[in-house]
């Protein structure tokens, strides 16, 4: 009878880690929206605001995600309540993706955007330049 007594409570500790484990590895999908909702806003923003500036678009890019990534190490963890842990979950989400997922889906954005603003007479003049740090 003490076997079957500790079989069921080994089972019962195992159900527990099983059911613990589970938790730990739960990902909220709001968590993950919330970054993407403040990253699109924040874009839509500087494209609006660099139509006046002569400051690349990506190059602001660059900067707003190293001013995200610097709060998210920084200030993310002296904010208290729920907002601050969404907004932290999120970047702490995003900034643990896989780097070529990264490079498949943002990289030929960013590629389609420079070549739509390129200047043609430019690309043009360029052309051959272009073509000799482009080829292997």
């Amino acid at each position: 009878a003490s076997d079957a007594e500790a079989n069921d409570d080994n089972s019962e500790d195992a159900a527990d880690h099983e059911e613990d484990s589970h938790h730990e590895t739960h990902v909220d999908p709001e968590f993950a929206l919330a970054f993407l909702f403040i990253a699109l806003t924040a874009g839509v923003f500087s494209a609006r605001v660099l139509k006046h500036t002569g400051v690349p678009y990506t190059v602001l890019l660059l900067l707003l995600g190293s001013v995200i990534g610097l709060c998210d190490k920084h200030i993310f963890i002296y904010i208290d309540g729920y907002a601050g842990t969404i907004v932290q979950e999120s970047v702490s989400q995003w900034s643990n993706i896989n780097p070529h997922l990264v490079m498949y889906i943002f990289l030929p954005i960013l590629i389609f955007e420079s070549a739509y603003n390129c200047n043609t007479h430019v690309f043009y003049v360029e052309i051959s330049q272009i073509l000799i740090l482009a080829a292997p």
